[in-house]
């Protein structure tokens, strides 16, 4: 049987917890129960941005969500499946924010070393196993990590328990993430200004247009004529309003 010690309490030489460094990428497969969807993610928590791929079954383009936190907008990139050269580029506003976390919640354990299971047979990888919680764009989900043993930041596979989902990831590079928004991406839309609403006056609100004889008195507000007359006009309908004042007053 495998040992299996609780970070609460480590075991001599147990490994460091598993975290997403501040930048990395990485070639990643998603593997459901429709297929296996090949692109890559890339991160980069320092600059704000974000980009992940894939290439769902029977698909004739990958799809690229990039996101840029700091305008809080994101843009879907329609890309070649072989070449990746780009095809189309679409935008959307109230983009998903990416906060840097945990990357296994606490209460994580370390199962021990084992060989991954990678999809591909020829492919041979032996690394530390983990299980714990994961915050992810689907919820907290229980998973098992498989990292590299020389370094707690690469990641090798992720799969959610009961192996609905899982997650290869090649070419790890926890120094560097190369994000670039292309440049015929279409500016994101402003956020429309609500329509301010009329004024209501007296308590009634079907009052959308008033008038009322106006007879200022008040010294301080204008010594030379502390009497000042005059009619004013609203009407909520025109977006006007106007002023009449007494003979001789201005």
């Amino acid at each position: 049987s495998t040992a299996v010690a609780s970070v609460g309490a480590p075991l001599l030489n147990t490994p460091s917890l598993p975290v997403f460094p501040d930048k990395f990428s990485a070639t990643r497969s998603i593997i459901e129960s429709s297929g296996r969807q090949p692109g890559w993610v890339k991160h980069d928590y320092q600059s704000g941005l974000h980009s992940s791929a894939r290439t769902p079954p029977s698909s004739t383009r990958m799809d690229e969500t990039l996101v840029v936190t700091a305008e809080n907008v994101a843009y879907t990139v329609w890309r070649d499946p072989t070449t990746r050269a780009e095809q189309s580029c679409e935008v959307f506003s109230n983009s998903p924010q990416y906060q840097k976390q945990a990357f296994l919640r606490v209460g994580a354990q370390y199962v021990g070393k084992v060989q991954v299971p990678m999809g591909d047979p020829a492919v041979n990888v032996t690394a530390d196993k983990w299980t714990g919680e994961l915050d992810s764009p689907r919820g907290v989900q229980d998973v098992d990590v498989y990292v590299s043993p020389s370094d707690s930041t690469h990641v090798h596979k992720i799969v959610w328990t009961g192996g609905a989902l899982a997650e290869e990831f090649t070419d790890w590079d926890s120094t560097k993430a190369s994000i670039v928004v292309p440049t015929d991406c279409p500016a994101p839309p402003k956020a429309a200004k609500a329509d301010v609403p009329p004024p209501r006056w007296g308590g009634n609100n079907a009052t959308l247009a008033w008038s009322a004889s106006v007879a200022m008195t008040d010294k301080s507000d204008a010594p030379l004529h502390p009497t000042w007359d005059f009619e004013y006009y609203y009407d909520w309908t025109k977006k006007a309003s106007r002023y009449e004042h007494a003979a001789g007053q201005h």
